[in-house]
């Protein structure tokens, strides 16, 4: 009787190999959804620590939608936090293949008031070869405030674009 338990058992038990490899896809898929949500979710708390948190979280994606990438530009845009704005920088330069995120860190440049945030802006710029980001680095050097360490930065990433 205990040999024909064990061998009914064995019989009827789930097979490794019947497991449908397609879960596995699905699953992951609905992490990437959800880990979209929760960066957007936390890019809106009001603690920095949180933003910050949320900014690393979508480092972590392998697609992004626009909506993340909306809400990074956002984040690049408006955070008083200038460590978030860095770490948003350092975020979207993973997505720099979409036309989207280079257009809009060119379009952040004249936005910038920190000094790190618009050295930070111009290194990418000449990591990527940007050209468009030319127009907004000279009108960003009409500006008699502009410290003269960043002036003299922007000039270099400038000469290194052309």
């Amino acid at each position: 009787m205990l040999l024909l338990g064990l061998g009914v058992g064995y019989w009827f038990s789930p097979k490794e190999n019947s497991i449908p490899q397609n879960n596995a896809v699905v699953v992951e898929g609905e992490t990437e959804a959800v880990r979209q949500k929760l960066v957007l979710t936390l890019l809106e708390q009001p603690s920095a620590n949180q933003r910050l948190d949320g900014v690393n979280e979508a480092n972590k994606i392998k697609e992004v939608d626009d909506m993340v990438i909306s809400a990074l530009l956002q984040t690049l845009n408006n955070d008083p936090n200038v460590n978030v704005r860095l770490a948003a920088i350092e975020s979207l330069a993973n997505y720099v293949d979409k036309p989207i995120v280079r257009q809009g860190l060119v379009q952040s440049i004249a936005q910038q008031e920190s000094p790190l945030v618009q050295v930070t802006l111009a290194n990418l710029m000449v990591a990527l070869q940007e050209k468009s980001s030319i127009e907004p680095f000279k009108q960003l050097l009409k500006e008699k405030q502009l410290d003269t360490t960043v002036k003299k930065q922007i000039q270099k990433s400038n000469n290194s674009i052309i």
